[in-house]
């Protein structure tokens, strides 16, 4: 029947009929085949609005198209989107080139963010070294678990690095990796969470939980 199939094309494509998909979808699909978060700050707020007036459409696509589950999570009153994968071992289809797994030692580092800055509230902290810092000072009650963790993921250690910088490296670098993924914004040397940085907890609550409960557990931190 004309209708229906009409109808249908619609629910799968919808979304190329809209007047900036020409200028936006290119972007917004790379991102979010890249483990982007797509969330309502400044620098996405284009996309953002974009998907927001096709999430059905664009819904249906990725289902039907890739075999992926575009949606979203919340974090207050801000909204994330992102690609979930309901089949892992085929990521659908997503070619080598943009395949993101996250690390062991960045998920170690994103506990110890998350613990710090935003279960402790630290507002204060806004770079790098403000984060050593504050580690070095404030929390010598997870060195230990800090240090045990990053021995177990990395399989060597630097030449000739002293255990804090090793740490320090590893955060920056992960740092990176948030900031890629839309966990965090930078500007300068200014450090910023954002709404999406809270699927951490979504994700690997129960790991976040573990890590910290077993800390006093953990061996001593490498002396310096």
């Amino acid at each position: 029947m004309p209708n229906d199939d009409l109808q249908e094309l619609e629910r799968r494509s919808g979304f190329m009929l809209h007047p900036d998909t020409s200028r936006l979808f290119s972007k917004l699909d790379d991102d979010l085949r890249s483990s982007v978060h797509i969330q309502n700050i400044p620098f996405q707020r284009n996309l953002y609005t974009y998907l927001e007036e096709n999430i059905d459409t664009l819904t249906v696509y990725y289902e039907i198209a890739h075999q992926l589950l575009l949606t979203f999570q919340t974090s207050g009153f801000d909204k994330y989107y992102f690609i979930d994968f309901p089949n892992p071992p085929s990521r659908g289809g997503i070619g080598e080139e943009n395949r993101h797994f996250m690390e062991d030692e960045h998920v170690v580092v994103g506990f110890l963010l998350y613990k710090i800055m935003l279960s402790d509230g630290r507002v204060d902290i806004d770079s790098l070294d403000m984060l050593m810092k504050v580690i070095d000072e404030d929390y010598p009650d997870l060195h230990p678990m800090l240090y045990s963790k990053i021995g177990q993921v990395r399989d060597r250690k630097q030449p000739g690095d002293s255990g804090r910088m090793r740490l320090k490296t590893i955060i920056g670098t992960a740092l990176n990796e948030f900031i890629r993924m839309a966990w965090f914004s930078r500007d300068g040397d200014y450090i910023t969470p954002l709404p999406a940085f809270n699927r951490l907890a979504v994700v690997f609550g129960k790991e976040i939980n573990d890590a910290f409960e077993k800390k006093d557990s953990s061996p001593d931190a490498p002396s310096q």
